[in-house]
């Protein structure tokens, strides 16, 4: 998009909205650190195959090689994040969208969308074959689009801005429904739920899902899955990355649509030579690969508006188009005045990059230097303490059931079975970590043991920042209590529910006091600051 001289001025973004960038300085354990890198080199390898005059000068074999990289970085980032359906869908319909504004060919869209269902295929087979990705609205989506450019494939935007709305319309909504009936189908057919979930946190967000739902509350009450907070907007404001991102989102759109209307009532056969060169729609004909950059950012952004994670997938896309505002000659040439004066076009340049960077310089400068102070190292005994104790004292088969963050670290530190997953998007899976919540719930001790013993738990273990937590209305004995259909701890919370009021005591509190009732169920082997592990006899 821009020399590659300005790097650095796209690093500068990047580390001045570093909170913005990547949660990897604060979450390191986390998919998405490793999956995002190959989303960010498919979009690169994208956007040079979208690119006319680029990819039109590479040989053949060149050619080859661009598509293979744009399938195995495709294949890669979707093999290694569970919500990679959802962020191709956002790649999927701004092709759909260039494509139907003819700003790509026909051939160029189909590749890609198979490319896409080509990757969803392999991650099927690698990943055992779950049902769920041959479903997803990735695969309804894209097959929904193939079908609709093909029907659509002789249709032209002439016939006057009626005629052209109405055509553009129908194509939009033709999509819409045949992708509808491709989801209804797929998934009666392969009798998928897996993603339900997905679909209740989307409809709880605006109120209209079962708000004691316990599947769409633990993302509800998740501050990734929470509304995008204004302080991103003052964040990305003062270091200029929002209003120049505004600026370039702002032209291009307004380009976009004066092509449209340009082709809709063929201004440009009916304009004067003095205005002709306005109304050509040459500019993202050549350059779609900012045309593609554009619209996938205001998907991704309009998303996170609604999810903050996906935030951190729109900030890097906002720097690239910030940067590319700034430093590309080929969008300069487009402004009145700018034309045909490169001179002038390098020193407007260097005068405004030189002037932000210097603003920033200054107002960051502190701050980088108490991060560059700020070392850390992991130290938490507790945890190392309980993973010494489990690999030291218990059998290789012997089987463990606890919250979903702790017992991923029981499997990956010891290889101990667990018996609930941290995998959230199968229905079972999820099914079953809502029974094993039950040790947070207000449930006897017999109920308790009975559901532990139906998945062969020989221990659990207890966290007291579970059971304990302050109750806010978000956490997991509460989320329990509503599941169960009783009033929790904070019931002011949960007016006209419908709750009773559950004459058992909380398990997880109830236990420590191990009388009778406890005592022939469960015994207490291993006690720490932070966990209790208790043997299920």
């Amino acid at each position: 998009l821009s020399p590659t001289r300005f790097l650095p001025f796209y690093g500068m973004f990047c580390l001045t909205n570093l909170s913005d960038m990547t949660r990897a300085h604060f979450v390191v354990n986390l998919r998405e650190h490793f999956a995002l890198p190959m989303f960010w080199l498919q979009i690169l390898f994208v956007c040079v195959y979208l690119k006319s005059v680029t990819y039109d000068a590479v040989s053949r074999v060149g050619k080859n090689c661009i598509r293979f990289c744009i399938f195995w970085f495709t294949f890669l980032f979707m093999l290694m994040w569970q919500f990679n359906q959802f962020a191709m869908l956002f790649q999927a319909m701004a092709i759909y969208a260039l494509s139907v504004l003819k700003l790509i060919t026909l051939e160029k869209a189909i590749l890609l969308f198979f490319i896409h269902l080509g990757g969803l295929v392999a991650v099927f087979v690698l990943q055992f074959f779950p049902k769920m990705l041959l479903s997803s609205i990735l695969v309804t989506f894209n097959l929904s689009a193939l079908f609709s450019l093909y029907l659509f494939r002789r249709s032209t935007h002439s016939g006057g801005v009626v005629a052209g709305f109405c055509k553009l319309a129908t194509q939009i909504l033709i999509t819409i429904i045949t992708m509808v009936l491709f989801t209804f189908l797929l998934k009666r057919l392969l009798g998928v739920e897996s993603d339900d979930h997905i679909f209740k946190f989307l409809l709880g967000k605006f109120g209209f899902s079962n708000v004691r739902d316990f599947e769409s509350r633990v993302y509800l009450c998740h501050d990734a899955f929470s509304f995008l907070s204004n302080d991103f907007f003052l964040h990305t404001s003062k270091t200029f990355l929002f209003p120049l991102y505004l600026t370039m989102f702002s032209g291009c759109l307004f380009v976009i649509g004066k092509d449209l209307l340009t082709q809709w009532c063929d201004l440009a056969s009916l304009s004067n030579n003095k205005y002709r060169q306005f109304f050509t729609t040459d500019y993202f004909e050549r350059r779609a690969d900012l045309a593609f950059l554009v619209l996938q950012s205001v998907i991704i952004g309009l998303v996170s508006l609604i999810v903050t994670r996906i935030s951190y997938m729109w900030s890097p896309l906002m720097a690239v188009l910030a940067t590319a505002l700034l430093c590309s000659e080929d969008i300069w040439k487009t402004l009145p005045g700018f034309r045909n004066r490169r001179q002038y076009i390098h020193m407007f340049q260097l005068l405004v990059i030189v002037a932000i960077l210097g603003y920033n310089s200054v107002l960051f400068y502190n701050r980088f230097q108490e991060e560059m102070k700020d070392l850390r190292e992991f130290w938490d005994p507790d945890t190392v303490n309980l993973m010494e104790w489990i690999n030291n004292t218990t059998a290789p088969y012997a089987s463990f059931a606890g919250s979903m963050q702790l017992m991923a670290g029981v499997k990956c530190c010891t290889s101990r079975p667990i018996t609930n997953h941290p995998h959230f998007e199968n229905k079972q899976l999820r099914d079953r970590t809502k029974d094993i919540y039950q040790i947070y719930a207000r449930r006897s001790a017999e109920d308790v043991y009975n559901i532990l013993k139906k998945y062969n738990t020989n221990y659990i273990i207890l966290e007291d920042s579970i059971c304990r937590a302050k109750r806010s209305g978000c956490t997991i004995p509460e989320l329990i209590d509503l599941e169960n259909g009783h009033a929790p701890d904070s019931r002011h919370l949960w007016m006209s529910m419908g709750l009773v009021q559950s004459k058992e005591r909380r398990f997880c509190t109830a236990i420590e006091n191990m009388d009778e009732s406890f005592a022939r169920y469960f015994r207490l082997i291993f006690v720490n600051r932070t966990f209790r592990v208790y043997q299920l006899l």
